[in-house]
């Protein structure tokens, strides 16, 4: 039994980087591994337990406040393995002296780098702040980069040993997931959906992603649908613009907002293409999330994407709407690789220097 800490964005609202760290929680109290989650950004702490035989982890201890969060982060990394998420960098940079500080007693230090954003949002910090930037990832004994452009432009600066690992982890078994009302009555009246989502932010492109999709319908008799799973925010002039596009599209179309990891996954398998349009990316776990429920990966080339992806030039929706015609002709256009949606779990697990568990079946987590 190992201590770990682990900060980052915490459940609710889902998203990649949260569904990740609920992910990484679950297997590891299920191995009977005691977690104390600090997410900095919502302000609160949670303490998880095995809470029976079965390793389901017990509810969450919220205990919000800053001082509350400070004392206990300082506490709980003492001795510990502590591991850090972080975005694009903008937030986390903020505070990382102070989180740096609090966590300099633990046994271990690893950070995981997910956004794509990174790259660029360091390009636009100012020397000193990206001095500043390198100081406190330098701090950190491991560093997982969840894609290779990530760990080239690390290599250099860095002392830490930098790790590549996709951040793809299987979504557990959930009792009952339900697809929307909305986005069910286009799975039933169209001959084929395309699925797409992100945050209600320009990087996801959504515009592009329509506009390939009015283009692929003039050229074929199947009745194509639209559904754009949104979460977590919206970016009020950007998602204006959206909703009434979609609303004056001839196409199909259904908008979910904060859909369960299990909910995307149920829809995605009903989907018949996945299409990722945003102009970066990290290891966007949706993409992996969609291919391991079958559906078809269509991305733009803005980052390297799992092999097997079927890419077009980030922008150009003419050359998606070519894209997915082909793919409606050849349902093994898209396919991932094998391997592409493996369990990265065991991957992390090593990162940590935790021994193998002893070989027991899990109950799934409800």
């Amino acid at each position: 039994m190992h201590r770990i800490v682990e900060v980052g964005s915490y459940p609710p609202p889902h998203a990649g980087n949260s569904v990740h760290l609920e992910r990484l929680v679950e297997r590891l109290v299920q191995e009977g591994h005691p977690v104390t989650v600090t997410d900095p950004y919502a302000v609160q702490t949670c303490r998880f337990g095995p809470a029976n035989g079965d390793g389901v982890p017990a509810q969450p201890d919220r205990r919000c406040g800053w001082l509350r969060l400070g004392r206990c982060l300082a506490t709980h990394s003492y001795g510990s393995r502590v591991h850090f998420h972080m975005s694009a960098g903008k937030r986390f940079y903020n505070i990382a002296r102070l989180l740096l500080w609090l966590t300099s007693g633990a046994r271990q230090r690893i950070l995981t780098i997910h956004s794509g954003s990174f790259l660029r949002e360091f390009a636009r910090l100012s020397p000193r702040r990206a001095r500043g930037a390198i100081r406190a990832i330098r701090a950190f004994d491991d560093v997982i980069c969840v894609n290779e452009e990530q760990r080239r432009f690390l290599r250099d600066q860095v002392a830490s040993r930098l790790h590549g690992i996709p951040a793809f982890l299987p979504c557990p078994p959930r009792p009952n997931p339900e697809i929307p009302d909305e986005a069910e009555a286009v799975l039933r009246d169209c001959d084929a959906v395309i699925l797409t989502s992100g945050s209600g932010e320009p990087i996801y492109d959504f515009a592009t992603v329509l506009r390939a999709v009015e283009s692929a319908q003039r050229r074929t008799d199947l009745r194509l649908g639209l559904i754009v799973a949104t979460y977590k925010c919206w970016d009020a002039q950007y998602w204006d613009g959206i909703e009434k596009a979609l609303a004056a599209s001839p196409i199909r179309v259904a908008v979910t907002r904060d859909m369960r990891p299990d909910e995307f996954s149920l829809l995605a398998s009903r989907a018949r293409v996945y299409v990722r349009g945003s102009l970066t990316d990290g290891d966007a776990m949706a993409v992996r999330e969609a291919a391991a429920a079958g559906a078809q990966i269509l991305a733009t080339d803005a980052v390297r994407r799992p092999d097997g992806a079927a890419l077009f030039p980030t922008g150009d929706s003419e050359n998606l709407a070519d894209l997915l015609i082909r793919a409606l002709a050849d349902r093994d256009l898209g396919r991932l690789a094998d391997g592409s949606t493996n369990d990265n779990y065991v991957a992390i697990r090593a990162v940590y220097g935790l021994p193998q568990p002893c070989r027991r079946e899990l109950a799934p987590v409800h």
